[in-house]
């Protein structure tokens, strides 16, 4: 669901990701967000999406240590 809302409202979805991991790369997934997006209007395959969704899991895998 996050990884969706981050495709869906940007930066707003992102502030969030960042006060929950305050270690993440912001401009990483601003510009993740922007290549999903493109890649969802264009029909291609949701490479930046699975991205994400992999950028969510270390940081998520790296809270819990």
């Amino acid at each position: 669901q996050t990884r969706e809302r981050i495709i869906e409202n940007g930066d707003s979805a992102i502030a969030e990701v960042m006060e929950t991991y305050p270690s993440a790369d912001r401009q990483r997934l601003r510009q993740l967000a922007r290549q999903a997006n493109k890649e969802k209007a264009a029909k291609k395959a949701p490479k930046s999406s699975r991205e994400i969704f992999q950028v969510l899991k270390e940081l998520h895998e790296g809270s819990e240590d």
